[in-house]
């Protein structure tokens, strides 16, 4: 058993997984301007990208953005890329995260999920650490969850390829041709929470409500 002590200030300024890069996405341009709670989430006064950086930051060995669009870089104080290819979704934005980043492997988090587990990234980044793998994702009620993820630098070949390419690729076209570690996630309250998407403005007022209607205390392993 591996046990992961956030109580060492040297280990956590450091990073318990300093080899591998925090990349948070952040969402289309048309996307973000009709879904206004999502960067913003709820008027907390940060980015929906400073507050993932906040929660998960301290686990690894540097945070960066990667956005569609040229303003994002105004909205925080994080080393923001473009994507390189604008073509193939979230192919293109892990490629983009890859190329960019200092560590050999990213965790890939969205920016459309208001709530993020400590917990489920910190076992996903221990099993990655662990395993000789090229993928690690999670999996809830069988459902793949592929921006919630982390993939190595030996992926960055293919994604290459697959976006010079004149055909389309689907991020399960990337699962299917390399090593991937797929995580089990028991379902629970705190697994529905961190794969909750937000895509519409309804999805926020549901959320809304369900948090005024949730009366479990937090628990130091949440970040909302």
């Amino acid at each position: 058993m591996i046990t992961l002590d956030f109580k060492n200030l040297e280990l956590r300024e450091m990073g318990l997984f300093p080899n591998i890069t925090l990349a948070i996405l952040t969402e289309d341009a048309e996307l973000s301007k009709s879904v206004s709670g999502n960067e913003f989430f709820v008027g907390q006064g940060k980015s929906h990208a400073e507050r993932i950086a906040e929660g998960l930051g301290h686990l690894f060995g540097e945070t960066i953005v990667i956005t569609n669009f040229t303003d994002e870089q105004k909205k925080h104080h994080f080393p923001t890329f473009n994507v390189i290819h604008r073509k193939n979704g979230l192919i293109s934005k892990i490629h983009a995260a890859l190329t960019y980043a200092k560590g050999n492997a990213v965790f890939i988090v969205s920016c459309d999920r208001p709530t993020i587990s400590v917990s489920i990234a910190s076992k996903l980044a221990t099993v990655f650490s662990i395993k000789n793998v090229e993928i690690a994702v999670p999996v809830l009620n069988e459902k793949a969850e592929p921006q919630f993820a982390i993939y190595s630098a030996s992926c960055l070949p293919l994604l290459s390829e697959m976006l010079r390419s004149s055909k389309q690729f689907s991020i399960n076209d990337l699962l299917e041709r390399v090593n991937v570690h797929h995580l089990i996630i028991h379902e629970s309250e705190e697994a529905k929470k961190c794969f909750t998407i937000i895509n519409a403005p309804f999805d926020i007022d549901k959320l809304k409500e369900k948090k005024s209607t949730d009366k479990t205390e937090q628990t130091g392993e949440w970040f909302a």
